[in-house]
């Protein structure tokens, strides 16, 4: 892997410029942009600037990881609650923790404290709910997560599907992923246990000279520099020299996709296409 030294003085080398040139600012133009490219390539929707198309990618290697969570049981609730509520009132909370994150007809709602029977000091409810919905539960995703990719049942011998909820039987164990505030949510329904789950997760920005892009072997100084450099040099005197380096760097970040990347499931990219509403349970 490349550190941040030696893709900031190939970026400049590449713009034939010295680091200290205000034209092209280090800290207000050259490091938004390669965080911000580094974040397009790890979610495979990198914009090509001469075609207009995105290169895109299947799940990448080099970011997939697993973890284990613990799911619990499917409730239902023993008292209707609206906007105007405190608590939420269950047969048991014994399996639940101190805090928490639940889903009520796609309604996601936090709590903060339980007793026996209640969990306390809910927010975010969205309407109004009658005794008897169903309430799932939720595992609130890191905010470094992009995409979760399969989840597997506490035997490991079972993928659970990721489906749009309005279409499928709710008697069937699912998963499905709601965004909500900038956050993600994943959902589990009629499904209780230990679950692994494979997602993709963000590059750490780089902030010392030393810290590494996170890209394999020397993709970090074949994509980035001459991507940065193109971009900036696109619209000026030297758009040639910019399309040609644009060019270099598109025909590494496709080769690294072809290398690292597995391609993703036909079924999930087309139920992940579609507009999601949770209100319909």
């Amino acid at each position: 892997m490349n550190t941040k030294k030696e893709i900031i003085d190939e970026i400049y080398y590449l713009l034939g410029e010295d680091q200290n040139a205000p034209v092209f600012d280090k800290e207000g133009k050259v490091m938004p942009k390669l965080h911000a490219l580094i974040d397009a390539i790890c979610r495979g929707k990198v914009a090509n600037l001469i075609t207009g198309q995105a290169i895109k990618s299947g799940l990448l290697d080099f970011i997939k990881k697993e973890k284990r969570i613990k799911v619990i049981r499917s409730m239902t609730l023993s008292e209707e609650i609206d906007e105007e509520s405190e608590t939420i009132s269950l047969s048991s909370t014994q399996e639940l923790k101190d805090e928490g994150v639940l889903a009520i007809n796609g309604n996601i709602i936090r709590y903060n404290g339980k007793t026996d029977t209640q969990l306390l000091n809910i927010s975010g409810v969205n309407g109004w709910h009658k005794a008897g919905s169903q309430v799932f539960f939720a595992f609130a995703l890191p905010p470094q997560v992009i995409k979760v990719y399969d989840v597997w049942d506490n035997e490991g011998e079972r993928t659970l599907p990721f489906v749009d909820m309005r279409e499928q039987s709710k008697y069937a164990p699912h998963y499905t992923v709601k965004s909500q505030n900038g956050k993600q949510y994943l959902i589990f329904v009629n499904y209780e246990g230990s679950a692994t789950i494979s997602i993709t997760e963000k590059i750490d920005p780089m902030e010392r000279d030393d810290d590494v892009c996170g890209l394999p072997d020397q993709y970090g100084l074949k994509i980035i520099p001459p991507l940065i450099a193109g971009e900036l040099l696109i619209n000026t005197s030297e758009m040639q020299k910019g399309k040609e380096l644009l060019i270099m760097g598109y025909n590494a970040l496709e080769d690294m996709y072809s290398f690292y990347a597995t391609p993703t499931k036909p079924w999930r990219k087309t139920i992940k296409s579609r507009s999601l509403s949770f209100n319909t349970w």
